[in-house]
């Protein structure tokens, strides 16, 4: 009689062996790929002369402006939404005298800027802060962080390399920059009397509907504002307008008096350079390119006002009295 001993047959690791070093290729392309092409120019260490920027920037605002002030912390901070986006650090650098960088982001919640103070905080020396912010955000209704998973990107360099979205940005600046394949646009892919509509219907419903005090909002804040001021970091809240149409949406939702209290609240923190309220600039339908985001010259001149606050230390809203000629149109999503 044979025993199972001698009829076992011995195992054939080859195939495993084949295999670990198939995905051990794989992941070392994945990790070589995406440290030399850097898509969000985190590590800076190869110039192959390729433009980035172009692809990266809109794939993800977050992952290509957080590297960048990373290399490169600045005393002063814009940090806000779309709208923040649209304000020149040149105007803040030449009335200040200090470097500026705009960390604004499309479609940014408050968490995300509160986060973002945290990240600049700890990499730099901050001499002045500035927080933008609107009624469609302020609310604890909105829970979400967009830009933490990019936060969570830089804190671990392998995550970053081995990441299936970096993966997906480094493909995609090789296809731009080789092949002509341009990435996402972040063009409204409607006209300007069709985006004036949406955005007079679509946010106010998926915002004001799920309305909530902003309690908690204001507590994170409040801890920034103590930080602020144990630091001796000039914080200046401010509130871009929007035209009058989408302001009246508050009211018709009912968070237009919770909002006001909200910034009442927000103004024992720090000033508050407001002009999302009636008057001549936002009555005025040629100074915006939607509702929600005002051309280059009412920006322009509403940074002048919150520079004004930020310098004189004031406390108390600052409202032009003249309608500003509209600059170029510009369409940007929230």
């Amino acid at each position: 009689m044979t025993s199972s001993k001698e009829n076992s047959s011995p195992v054939d690791w080859r195939p495993g062996l084949l295999n670990a070093l198939l995905m051990g290729l794989l992941l070392g392309g994945i990790f070589g790929l995406n440290y030399v092409v850097d898509p969000f120019a985190f590590n800076r260490r190869f110039d192959l002369e390729l433009e980035k920027r172009e692809v990266s920037y809109s794939l993800s605002n977050y992952a290509w402006k957080y590297p960048e002030y990373l290399h490169d912390p600045k005393p002063v901070l814009l940090l806000g939404d779309s709208r923040t986006r649209r304000i020149e650090a040149s105007q803040f650098e030449e009335a200040l005298g200090l470097p500026t960088y705009n960390m604004g982001f499309g479609g940014a919640t408050l968490h995300d800027m509160i986060d973002s103070f945290w990240f600049a905080a700890e990499r730099g020396k901050l001499e002045r802060v500035y927080l933008g912010l609107g009624s469609l955000i302020f609310s604890d209704g909105i829970r979400v962080a967009r830009g933490s998973q990019d936060l969570k990107l830089l804190d671990s360099p392998l995550r970053y390399y081995f990441s299936p979205f970096v993966t997906k940005a480094s493909v995609r600046v090789l296809l731009w920059n080789y092949l002509g394949v341009a990435g996402p646009s972040e063009e409204p892919p409607m006209n300007r009397e069709e985006f004036w509509a949406y955005q007079l219907s679509v946010p106010p419903r998926q915002f004001y509907g799920g309305y909530v005090y902003p309690e908690d909002l204001l507590e994170r804040l409040a801890e920034v504002a103590e930080y602020c001021k144990k630091t001796q970091i000039e914080l200046v809240f401010y509130v871009p307008p929007t035209h009058v149409e989408f302001q009246e949406t508050r009211g018709t939702y009912g968070v237009e008096q919770d909002y006001r209290r909200s910034l009442q609240e927000l103004a024992k923190l720090a000033p508050v350079v407001d002009w999302d309220y009636s008057q001549p600039v936002t009555l005025d339908e040629d100074n915006f390119d939607d509702p929600v985001h005002a051309k280059t010259a009412v920006i322009a001149l509403f940074a002048e006002a919150v520079l004004s606050a930020s310098i004189a230390e004031a406390a108390e809203p600052v409202a032009p009295t003249t309608s500003p000629s509209p600059g170029p149109a510009e369409r940007t999503g929230n």
